[in-house]
């Protein structure tokens, strides 16, 4: 079985869910917390994301801006599982 030698240095990630683009860059080694960093702002770009698909519109107000970062952080903890960021922002935005 041939092995495949790691990879060194940042690797990016892209790939395309219907309509949605989504980028990853992930570092091995490195700081520890600007690797940190990359994942939340990952997350969150990811979350704004479908907020802006699901509801049409981008988060305007503190109660938006809220709920993007409730969302954020259901999003990291469900292990990055994008189902349930779009069940929630469907229920957050089905009144608009």
């Amino acid at each position: 079985m041939d092995r495949v030698a790691p990879v060194e240095g940042p690797v990016s990630i892209r790939f395309r869910r219907g309509a949605l683009l989504f980028r990853a860059r992930f570092i091995e080694g490195g700081d520890k917390p600007h690797h940190i960093n990359e994942f939340r702002i990952f997350a969150r770009c990811q979350v704004q994301k479908v907020f802006r698909n699901v509801c049409f519109r981008a988060p305007s107000d503190g109660q938006d801006r809220d709920q993007v970062d409730a969302m954020t952080a259901s999003f990291k903890s469900s292990g990055y599982q994008l189902k349930r960021v779009f069940a929630e922002a469907a229920t957050y935005c089905k009144g608009d």
